[in-house]
C-alpha cells in the first residue's frame, strides 16, 4: 500500500500547488513572454547551470578524499551525481537522489554508514552555504516582510548549530549526555553512531573549508544563472529587484522545493509567482519559473542519459585495496 501512496502523494501535492498557480495566471501573455526571450542569455543561462554538476560532484569528492575515502576516482563521483539529478525528478523531495547516491556508492563496501554520511554532510553544506547567502543579502535589503527574515534567520541558527556540533567534539558529548536523559537507549545510539560518521568529514578543517568555498561558488553561479533567465524575459531594468534580491528569494524556493513532490514540480513554480510576483508580475514570474524548470529538466535528461547509456560501474573490493 505504500508503495501506492507515496507516488499518489507526490502527485497530488505537484497537482495542486500547479493548479493553484495557474488559477492566478494567464497562460497568453506567459507564453508571449517565453517567445519573446533573449535566446542568447538563456543559452548562457543553461550551460553555466549545467556545468554545476562537475561542482556538485568535486565538492561531494574533497570530502570523500578529506575523510581518506578516495577510493572512487571522481569520474564516477560525477556519475553518481548526475544519476541523483536524474531521480530527484522521481523520489520524495528535492533530496530524493540522494537516496540513489547512497545505493551507488555503498553498494559492495563494507564501512556503509561512513561512505553514506557523506552524502548527508555534503547535503547539509549546500544548505548552509545557501542560507549564509540569504542572510548576508538580508543584511543589505530593505522592506523584506518579516516573516521572511525570521524564517531565513531561524533555520540559518540551526543549521550553524548543527556546523559547532560537527566541528566541536567536545560539545558534542556535553549535549550527547542530555540527549541521552530524553531519547531511548537505542535511538541514542543510532544518533551516537550518525554523529561519529558525519564527524570524519567535519574534523578536517582545510577539506571542510574547501568544500564550502565550492559549495559558494556553485550556489552563486547557480542563483546568478537566474538572474540572467530573468534579464532574458525582462529587457532593460528590473523594476525594485536586483540580483541580491534573488539571493534572498532563490534560496527561499530551494527550501520550498523540499516539500514531497515530484522532484519540487508544481512547488517551484507556485513559489516563483510568490516571490516575484510583486516585482514584474504573476505572468513573467510563471515564464521565469518554466525557464527554470528547462534547466532542471536538462540536468534531469543528463543524468538519465548516464544511467542509462554509461551507467555506474561498482568498485570491487580487488579495485578498493588497490586505490
Amino acid at each position: 500500500m505504500k508503495k501506492f501512496l507515496s507516488p499518489l502523494l507526490k502527485v497530488a501535492v505537484s497537482a495542486g500547488f500547479f493548479l493553484l498557480v495557474l488559477r492566478k495566471v494567464d497562460l497568453k501573455p506567459a507564453m508571449a513572454v517565453l517567445h519573446s526571450a533573449c535566446l542568447p542569455l538563456v543559452a548562457i543561462s543553461y550551460l553555466a547551470i549545467l556545468s554545476l554538476t562537475f561542482l556538485l560532484a568535486w565538492r561531494w569528492y574533497l570530502l570523500l578524499k578529506g575523510a581518506r575515502q578516495d577510493i572512487f576516482p571522481f569520474s564516477l563521483i560525477w556519475q553518481m551525481t548526475m544519476v541523483g539529478l536524474f531521480f530527484n525528478m522521481f523520489l520524495p523531495t528535492g533530496a530524493g537522489g540522494d537516496l540513489a547516491k547512497v545505493f551507488y556508492l555503498v553498494r559492495g563496501q563494507e564501512k556503509k554508514l561512513l561512505l553514506g554520511s557523506s552524502v548527508v554532510v555534503d547535503r547539509f553544506i549546500g544548505a548552509l552555504t545557501v542560507l549564509t547567502m540569504a542572510v548576508g543579502a538580508i543584511l543589505f535589503t530593505r522592506g523584506l516582510e518579516k516573516r521572511v527574515v525570521s524564517v531565513v534567520g531561524a533555520v540559518f541558527l540551526l543549521c550553524c548549530l548543527a556546523l559547532a556540533l560537527l566541528v566541536n567534539y567536545n560539545l558534542a558529548v556535553k549535549v550527547s549526555r542530555v540527549i541521552d536523559r530524553i531519547l531511548p537507549t537505542g535511538f541514542s545510539q543510532r544518533l551516537k553512531q550518525l554523529y561519529q560518521a558525519a564527524f570524519a568529514y567535519c574534523s578536517r578543517g582545510k577539506t571542510l573549508l574547501a568544500a564550502i568555498g565550492v559549495s559558494f561558488l556553485l550556489q552563486i553561479i547557480s542563483i546568478a544563472a537566474q538572474y540572467l533567465l530573468a534579464r532574458a524575459i525582462l529587457p532593460g531594468q528590473l523594476p525594485g529587484l536586483s540580483l541580491i534580491s534573488f539571493f534572498v528569494y532563490v534560496p527561499l524556493i530551494w527550501v520550498a522545493t523540499m516539500i514531497p513532490s515530484l522532484g519540487g514540480l508544481g512547488v517551484r513554480e507556485f513559489s516563483y509567482v510568490f516571490f516575484f510576483s510583486p516585482y514584474f508580475g504573476r505572468e513573467k514570474a510563471f515564464a521565469l519559473s518554466l525557464l527554470v524548470l528547462v534547466s532542471v529538466l536538462l540536468q534531469s535528461f543528463s543524468g538519465a542519459i548516464v544511467f542509462l547509456i554509461v551507467r555506474v560501474p561498482q568498485v570491487s573490493r580487488s579495485e578498493k585495496r588497490r586505490l
